[in-house]
């Protein structure tokens, strides 16, 4: 599935799972992101190639920490 950023005019390649929560992102420039999600369908990790990761910590309501390793 593509996405258009017609701001940007460029197509970005997308993976999203049944709940619409974006898994995995290639944009033009050969940039990848993909992301993984909790039960709640929260962010719980985005990962960058080749230039690590963030991470995302939640208490049982929260955002409580974010986490670049």
């Amino acid at each position: 599935r593509y996405a258009l950023d017609e701001n940007q005019r460029m197509a970005i390649k997308r993976e999203v799972d049944s709940f619409g929560n974006v898994l995995h992102e290639i944009f033009p420039c050969g940039l990848e992101v993909k992301k993984s999600y909790d039960v709640f369908n929260r962010l719980i990790c985005l990962k960058l190639a080749n230039q690590g990761e963030v991470q995302y910590i939640y208490d049982p309501l929260h955002l409580k920490k974010v986490t670049r390793v």
